[in-house]
């Protein structure tokens, strides 16, 4: 028995290991829509002007100054690691 209790407790502990990996997958879509956003802290929810990136963050910032505006934003994301 002193020799078959260190098996199971090893057989018992990869799976566990096995399953610390991450909450969720698809980690990017976590990261800021623009630059702007990141600098004032990823959840804005008061500014009302014509940058059309910050409406991924906060839909209702929508307005008709946005009409016919597009935006381009680009992340360097490095793979395995935590954001």
């Amino acid at each position: 028995m002193k020799q078959l209790l260190p098996l199971i407790v090893l057989l018992g502990w990869i799976p566990l290991q096995a399953q610390v990996g991450g909450n969720h997958i698809f980690k990017f879509l976590d990261l800021p829509a623009s630059a702007r956003l990141t600098a004032l802290g990823t959840h804005l929810i008061a500014v009302r002007d014509a940058d059309v990136s910050l409406a991924f963050s906060n839909p209702s910032t929508l307005n008709p100054l946005m009409h016919e505006q597009i935006s381009f934003n680009h992340t360097f994301f490095a793979g395995r690691c935590a954001t």
